[in-house]
């Protein structure tokens, strides 16, 4: 057990639920289970001392990347406060959520399933998922299943992907798999490439758009000025920026392009976190 001392920026809660994992368990009050990188992390957060069950090294090695903890969100906040009172509101209610950084290969997957899908949906599909295709790992809190690698996937038909009742996802699913195993969609080379470069090549996979490829390289790639823009993000976009006027998906990304000056892959989630939560514009 290790103990971290952190800022207001940090609140396990809003981290977790945010929308942007979905491979966690609450447990009571703010301790949780997280599943990543097969490992699992219990986590306990009492104001600002969190308390997480792993050794020091395996905290460096995986849990500071993971939780973004070299990032400086107070500097970030202090930047975004300052743009309207909309955006302001969002982050004095939202300001312990983080961005991930969580396994490339788990995101697409996950993203993928994550369209036309309310969150406890996509939770069960994820885990449908590892429970037939995952290994099964049992620790001291009991038994979970790990996420399944791209070969442990690869003979996996589309006729199998709807047994487990993924719906119209199961080619793009395949399809993905399938890219991945062949090395045409290397994380490693999208890691190293411009923002444009790496969204078209993700946008390669069927059943892959802009919004899709922009939750993955927010979400796995740490890219926080990109803008995924789904239906709540709209909803609050149009409602603050846009005088609830409708307005092309083309005019709302080029204004959060030029308005959130490089932070927009943060702004758009204290936005989507506090619309959801509020039910802006719905």
């Amino acid at each position: 057990m290790i103990e971290v001392l952190v800022s207001d920026s940090f609140l396990i809660s809003q981290i977790l639920e945010c929308g942007q994992c979905f491979r966690y368990k609450h447990i009571e009050n703010n301790i949780y289970d997280v599943i990543a990188f097969d490992q699992r992390l219990r986590i306990n957060q009492v104001g600002k001392h969190v308390y997480m069950d792993c050794s020091n090294e395996e905290y460096n090695r995986l849990w500071v990347r993971y939780f973004d903890m070299n990032r400086n969100y107070d500097q970030i906040q202090s930047i975004l406060v300052k743009l309207d009172p909309v955006l302001k509101k969002a982050i004095m209610e939202k300001r312990g959520l983080r961005i991930l950084r969580q396994a490339p290969f788990e995101m697409l997957l996950t993203f993928i399933l994550s369209q036309n899908k309310a969150i406890p949906q996509i939770k069960i599909l994820v885990e449908r998922l590892c429970e037939r295709y995952g290994q099964t790992v049992t620790d001291q809190y009991g038994s979970y299943y790990t996420f399944p690698t791209a070969e442990v996937l690869a003979d996996v038909t589309v006729e199998e992907w709807r047994k487990l009742k993924v719906g119209f996802r199961a080619p793009y699913l395949y399809d993905a798999i399938q890219k991945v195993v062949q090395n045409t969609i290397d994380f490693a080379a999208i890691e190293e490439m411009p923002d444009s470069m790496a969204r078209d090549k993700l946008m390669e996979i069927s059943g892959v758009g802009q919004k899709v490829a922009d939750c993955i390289l927010l979400f796995a790639f740490g890219r926080i000025e990109v803008f995924p823009l789904d239906v709540w993000v709209r909803r609050m976009m149009t409602h603050a920026y846009f005088n609830d006027q409708s307005v092309s998906d083309q005019i709302v990304l080029e204004f959060a392009d030029r308005y959130f000056k490089g932070l927009g892959g943060l702004a758009q989630q204290y936005l989507f976190y506090y619309g959801r939560d509020h039910q802006i514009g719905k």
